[in-house]
C-alpha cells in the first residue's frame, strides 16, 4: 500500500476512485469531473492535503480534506473518505485516517472534524478508536416547498457577512459555515428582525432549488415564514435542510409539513 496526495493523480483518476469508493454509499455521492472540482472549491478542500491509497497498480481509497481557521482555531475537516469495495476490510480506512491525522499534527492543526452517517457503525467505531468524540446529532431533510399561508415575513439580503460569521454557533458543521459561496439573509417579521439564515439557491435545467445551511430564529414557527418567502418567489421548488442539529426546535415544524428525513449523521471532533 502507498499513500499519495490527491494532486499526484489526474482528475479523471480522482473522480473514478471517488465514484467507485462511494458506489454503494448510504446517500448517493457520485459526481462527474465538473461537480467534483466545484465541490472541492465550494467546500474549501485541498488537493494537496487530500489523500488516496494505492494498492499495487490500483487506487483503493480516497480521503478529501481541507483546513482553515474557525472560531479562532486551526481546524481540519474530512469531506469524504471511502474505500473501493473490493479493497475493504484490509485496513485502508485506518491507514488513510492515520495519514490525515499525522499530516494535521505536522501542520499545526488544533482540531479535526468529520461527520459520519449514524448507521455506518464500522466507520463510527473506527473514529472512536482514533480518539474522535461525538458532539451532536445532525439531520438532513428533503421535500418541496408549498404555500404555508404565512404573511408578514421579509428576507433582507446581507452583503457584509462578517458579524454573522462571528455569531455562528460553535457546533455549526464545516460545510454549513458562511463563505463567499453562501447567501445570508436577515429574517424580519412584522417589521422586527427575528433571526437570520444562511442558504444556497441553485439553478439548473430543472429550475431552482433551495438549501438551508444555517437557521437562527427566535421562535420555531418562523421557519415556515422563511420558506413562505421562497415559495412566493419561486413556487414549489425542491428544498433541502442540510446537516442541522437534530434537537433544533424548528425541526418538528418541518416534519409536520411532510418533509422527509433522508439521513442522520453524527458530528465528531478530535483535539490534536
Amino acid at each position: 500500500m502507498e499513500i499519495l496526495r490527491l494532486e499526484q493523480i489526474e482528475l479523471t483518476q480522482q473522480v473514478a476512485v471517488w465514484n467507485e469508493a462511494f458506489s454503494d454509499y448510504l446517500v448517493p455521492a457520485g459526481m462527474d469531473e465538473a461537480n467534483f472540482v466545484a465541490r472541492m472549491e465550494k467546500l474549501q478542500l485541498s488537493s494537496h492535503a487530500s489523500l488516496v491509497v494505492k494498492v499495487g497498480e490500483e487506487l483503493g481509497g480516497i480521503a478529501l480534506t481541507g483546513n482553515r481557521i474557525l472560531g479562532g482555531k486551526h481546524v481540519s475537516w474530512i469531506g469524504g473518505i471511502a474505500v473501493v469495495p473490493k479493497f475493504r476490510k484490509q485496513g485502508l480506512s485506518r491507514k488513510l485516517m492515520n495519514a490525515l491525522l499525522e499530516n494535521d499534527k505536522a501542520n499545526g492543526i488544533e482540531q479535526a472534524w468529520l461527520e459520519v452517517i449514524s448507521e455506518n457503525t464500522p466507520a463510527r467505531d473506527l473514529y472512536l478508536k482514533l480518539g474522535y468524540g461525538a458532539v451532536n446529532d445532525l439531520v438532513f431533510l428533503k421535500g418541496s416547498l408549498k404555500d404555508y399561508r404565512k404573511v408578514g415575513y421579509v428576507l433582507k439580503e446581507v452583503f457584509d457577512h462578517a458579524k454573522y460569521i462571528d455569531s455562528e454557533d460553535a457546533l455549526t458543521p464545516w460545510q454549513n459555515r458562511i463563505t463567499s459561496h453562501t447567501n445570508v439573509a436577515a429574517v424580519w417579521y412584522d417589521e422586527k428582525k427575528v433571526g437570520f439564515i444562511a442558504y444556497n439557491l441553485a439553478k439548473d435545467d430543472q429550475g431552482y432549488s433551495l438549501s438551508l445551511l444555517q437557521v437562527q430564529i427566535e421562535k420555531p414557527q418562523h421557519i415556515l415564514g422563511v420558506l413562505q418567502t421562497f415559495y412566493d418567489l419561486y413556487g414549489a421548488i425542491p428544498f433541502t435542510l442540510v446537516n442541522q442539529d437534530a434537537k433544533a426546535k424548528y425541526i418538528p415544524e418541518l416534519l409536520t409539513q411532510g418533509f422527509e428525513t433522508i439521513a442522520n449523521q453524527i458530528q465528531m471532533r478530535k483535539n490534536l
